[in-house]
């Protein structure tokens, strides 16, 4: 597990090119391809996948109709907080070239300072009087987001808020190369393609340093994104390793959750509702029948969960402290910002039991606020009970974050029992 989950992190910096390595592992797999804007025709195989640009939905059908035995549902997300490149990026300032960004989600600004970074996305260019759409993922570290030396800004160690207008652009220096558009001159090096012929695109910047194993036996996981790519792998590798059973398995891989969901590709939208219902109208059923499938499925919403940290005890609820190393998590809230219930939580716990993986409960601490994630939102269109799930990490939204390969082993493994149950 440990290189592949790594190289899935990296080969995925953004959600189009998480969404093309999923697609290549599942056609791996023998999953066939339902394109969304055709017939399903479910009559050729057990195993498909349908996607959007930057999400993607996998199902495997069960040995019974959906109607007589249900949906046994995984969703997580491919998004990841960073920083998004604006159109018309360039601000020249003496021989700098800084790169206009704008915020996307709720990033740890200063984990972005002082590494190397480069582009990744997608380009829309023209060509023979038609638009392309093609995956960029350069490599090569191009740019970085210098700080500001402390003999400069001696309060830098006592308060420091970045204004992300002024301090989060990423810079190029010319020192004599006749830099004038470089990212233009980027994607016209990278797609060989004249700057004349691009039209438009989906660019974030990302850090270029592999994910890796660190510590005294390399236990724990040191990585970008991984809220939520650990969920998305696990989940994918649940799906992939478990035994056919009665049910429908569905692994929803959706987008945009770190800015609400609110698009046709995130939770909010109908993405995952409609895959649902077409799977049910091309298995011979009708809205009835879809219906009755709801109501006898369960979901589970897989998305990270906060550790202890060790120097902050205080932010953590006093009774509920999950650490790294011990298990999946089951999160809850009172105001259900998880889908999470005693009774849901309790199908989930007895599962964990029975199948000797340890388990730990999130709760967040009364007097903070805490976030919410994709299952209340799936939950707004369909009626399907759930457990919203994770593993531990520390520096959750860092440029860099941190979990322990022990927790990611036992959440692979609670997705495939999962699976089979």
């Amino acid at each position: 597990m440990t290189n592949d989950l790594l190289d899935f992190i990296d080969a995925s910096p953004t959600p189009y090119q998480g969404v093309a390595e999923i697609e290549k592992r599942l056609k791996d797999n023998g999953f066939m391809e339902c394109s969304l804007d055709e017939t399903f025709q479910l009559d050729q195989a057990k195993k498909y996948f349908c996607k959007r640009s930057g999400a993607i939905i996998a199902f495997e059908l069960g040995s019974e109709k959906p109607w007589e035995a249900g949906f046994s549902i995984v969703s997580s997300h491919l998004d990841s907080p960073c920083l998004r490149i604006k159109p018309n990026p360039g601000i020249k300032k003496k021989n700098y070239i800084q790169l206009n960004t704008e915020v996307y989600g709720g990033p740890l600004f200063y984990t972005w300072f002082d590494k190397p970074l480069s582009l990744a996305g997608k380009v829309y260019y023209e060509k023979d009087g038609k638009l392309i759409g093609q995956l960029v993922h350069i490599q090569k570290p191009l740019t970085i987001i210098p700080s500001v030396a402390i003999h400069m800004n001696r309060e830098a160690n006592k308060k420091f808020a970045p204004n992300p207008q002024k301090d989060l652009l990423p810079i190029f220096v010319d020192l004599g190369q006749k830099i004038q558009d470089p990212l233009y001159q980027a994607l016209e090096k990278e797609l060989q393609v004249e700057k004349s012929a691009i039209l438009d695109f989906d660019l974030f910047l990302f850090p270029v340093e592999k994910s890796l194993s660190i510590g005294l036996e390399g236990e724990l996981i040191s990585a970008p994104r991984l809220d939520n790519l650990a969920s998305a792998h696990a989940s994918l590798q649940g799906l992939l390793k478990s035994k056919e059973t009665k049910k429908t398995k569905v692994v929803n891989f959706l987008n945009h959750e770190e800015i609400g969901s609110l698009t046709e590709e995130g939770a909010s939208g109908n993405f995952a509702y409609e895959v649902l219902e077409r799977i049910v109208y091309a298995c011979g059923g009708n809205k009835e029948d879809f219906y009755r499938a709801s109501h006898k499925s369960f979901l589970l919403s897989a998305d990270l969960a906060h550790a202890l940290h060790p120097a902050h005890e205080e932010f953590a609820d006093p009774t509920n402290q999950p650490l790294m190393g011990k298990g999946p998590v089951i999160k809850l809230a009172a105001n259900r910002s998880y889908v999470s219930t005693g009774e849901t939580s309790a199908l989930i716990e007895l599962l964990c039991k029975k199948n000797h993986i340890p388990y730990q409960t999130f709760v967040n601490a009364s007097d903070r606020r805490g976030g919410s994630t994709l299952g209340p939102l799936l939950q707004e269109s369909l009626n399907i009970p759930g457990v919203d799930v994770g593993t531990p990490i520390l520096a959750m939204h860092s440029n860099r974050e941190l979990g322990a390969w022990k927790d990611q082993e036992n959440y692979e493994k609670l997705f495939t029992v999962y699976f089979e149950s």
